[in-house]
């Protein structure tokens, strides 16, 4: 196990990984700042019954990360997975993002309840404070189905930045180029902003 573990660690240069050989049976073993082509993988965990990547990069290449691990494995390591069921692969992509389009206009229905709020808010407090629509959320009903359960999709205006500037965040339960193109065509479908 410890030459194995040193050879990965070598292999994806690792700065942070297991170094007993109580950290290297414990579950999960996890890894992390390695480098892969030119992708930086923030954590690899390894589980009993899966395995979890992080990286502030595209889906595709941590599956070719992953692809290339268990190659690699095979060929220096001599280790194998055994068949005995499908493989259960969930994404989880965010998007941070710019657009000079209301991309929440469709929640303008909920303008009135939105100054309801505002108002209630000076009442009990004298504060004024304008609300808006933040964000929606879309999301599977998690008590029906076996297995993984994908994240929510949700888009939310990023915090701390003034609303007029654009600025969301973005998460899905999507392969990053597939989370992508749902953003762009929701940008195409709004209304630019008014000056």
């Amino acid at each position: 196990m410890p030459d194995a573990c040193h050879a990965f660690v070598e292999r994806y240069r690792f700065a942070s990984f297991p170094a007993t050989i109580e950290q290297m049976t414990a579950e999960p073993i996890t890894f992390g700042h390695g480098v892969f082509g030119d992708a930086t993988i923030s954590e690899l965990s390894i589980f009993n019954d899966g395995v979890l990547i992080a990286a502030a990069s595209p889906t595709d290449n941590l599956d070719s990360f992953l692809a290339d691990v268990m190659k690699w494995s095979k060929s220096t390591l001599g280790l194998d997975r055994i068949e005995t069921h499908a493989v259960s692969k969930m994404y989880e992509s965010h998007v941070l993002f710019r657009t000079d389009r209301d991309i929440l206009a469709p929640l303008g229905v909920f303008g009135d309840l939105c100054r309801q709020v505002s108002s209630g808010i000076k009442k009990a407090t004298g504060q004024d404070a304008k609300f808006e629509t933040f964000g929606f959320f879309l999301s599977a009903d998690h008590a029906i189905g076996p297995g993984l359960k994908p994240v929510t999709f949700r888009i939310e205006r990023k915090a701390t930045l003034e609303f007029s500037m654009g600025y969301y965040v973005s998460s899905a339960p999507l392969r990053t180029k597939d989370h992508v193109a749902i953003l762009q065509k929701l940008d195409a479908l709004s209304p630019a902003l008014s000056a």
